[in-house]
């Protein structure tokens, strides 16, 4: 049982070894592993015994965090051309959310797909949602220690796993 301050895993995922890789019947876990798995086999004693699984968890509020990105990348005014005279613009209410079209393009793409002024605050985008990354843990230390090593490392990973 876990802490009442510890949140319940966002993503949960039992790991084994297959042909040499690691596998998870999770699809959130699965595409982690193998992007950590891509440029550098995992250990050998990485998931070696039965019952091995990789748990992630927010570490930050999940519903905080995405009004916050909602709120940035909401459009509630744009300039139209007047109806009446093609070079005056008018400002229209629009109220165009595209805070999940963001999210999705963030997952496929990491941090290339903001540019330098997309901002949430005083933050970049991408610094924002590398801060909204889960908190990898596993019940296998040499599996656990591996992927936050490669965390640590990965701007890129820390947009998309922030994003999901």
């Amino acid at each position: 049982s876990r802490p009442p301050s510890q949140p319940k895993p966002v993503h949960i995922g039992s790991v084994r070894r297959d042909s040499g890789s690691l596998v998870s019947d999770n699809p959130v876990v699965q595409a982690l592993l193998s992007f950590a798995q891509a440029d550098q086999a995992f250990p050998p004693q990485a998931a070696s015994i039965a019952g091995v699984q990789l748990e992630m968890r927010p570490r930050r509020d999940i519903e905080k965090a995405l009004e916050e990105f909602k709120g940035a990348f909401t459009v509630e005014k744009a300039q139209l051309m007047s109806g009446a005279n093609s070079s005056e613009r008018v400002d229209e209410d629009v109220n165009a959310d595209i805070h999940i079209p963001l999210l999705l393009k963030a997952i496929e793409r990491g941090a290339a797909a903001f540019g330098p002024n997309a901002l949430i605050g005083q933050n970049s985008a991408k610094a924002f949602l590398a801060s909204c990354a889960p908190k990898i843990t596993s019940n296998d230390d040499v599996l656990s220690e591996f992927i936050n090593q490669k965390l640590k490392g990965d701007d890129d990973l820390q947009v998309r796993l922030g994003a999901q």
